[in-house]
């Protein structure tokens, strides 16, 4: 073949991470031990319209690169103002028309939609590290490939705390929104070389700069060593 040529990876090759965006962190550690087995995975954040019905929405999930894992969480099911019934109606009808392609790990506190349980999800929810990669793992079919090096950022494991955590804002609960300005924060620091990570938020008063702030610690703080 002559010019240039595009690399095509088998779909086994492939998982794209579905996952809700307060459960970021968990998503790039997935990420992580699933590329060091040689698998390409692709980070897709779930931010449903609210006039899309599901069953919409998950087909065009399903047209994500490779297979589909679901990261299943509290958070995962809230995202828009669907309830139980919907969520078990469009999920078996898609995974009936889909069977294989879609798998799930699970984080959650909270009873899932009953049809969930057609994902046979993984529970990584209260393991320590080694066991949650295992079950992650093995959930995929990746438990028997040897790792490969590792990178010189690893993501924390996201049960990990700081090493030193200082008078952190108790999360607020109806915290919503600012998806895009939180993911360009922590590409901003997952990006900035050692030590030149320096950012400022500005704005006028009451806009909500210290709930901004007090979010991105609770969401990715496990990431960092100091708080």
């Amino acid at each position: 073949m002559t010019g240039d040529q595009v690399t095509v990876r088998p779909q086994n090759d492939v998982v794209t991470i579905s996952y809700a965006g307060f459960n970021r962190p968990w998503a790039t550690w997935i990420a992580d031990r699933i590329e060091r087995r040689g698998v390409h995975a692709v980070l897709q954040r779930w931010d449903p319209a609210n006039e899309e019905s599901l069953v919409e929405l998950l087909t065009d999930l399903a047209l994500s690169p490779g297979r589909v894992l679901i990261l299943c969480s509290d958070w995962y099911f809230q995202m828009g103002p669907r309830t139980q019934a919907e969520w078990n109606q469009a999920l078996r009808t898609v995974l009936s028309e889909r069977p294989g392609l879609f798998h799930a790990v699970t984080i959650a506190s909270k009873a899932l939609p009953s049809a969930t349980a057609g994902l046979a999800p993984a529970e990584l929810l209260g393991l320590r590290e080694p066991d949650a990669e295992h079950r992650l793992l093995e959930r995929l079919g990746l438990a028997g490939l040897p790792a490969g090096a590792v990178p010189s950022r690893v993501p924390r494991f996201p049960r990990d705390t700081p090493d030193v955590r200082g008078n952190v804002p108790r999360r607020n609960g109806r915290f919503t929104g600012r998806e895009d300005l939180l993911g360009d924060i922590y590409q901003f620091f997952t990006t900035s070389d050692e030590g030149s990570g320096v950012l400022t938020l500005h704005g006028m008063p009451g806009v909500g700069k210290t709930q901004l702030a007090a979010e991105y610690i609770h969401r990715f703080g496990s990431e960092y060593d100091v708080v």
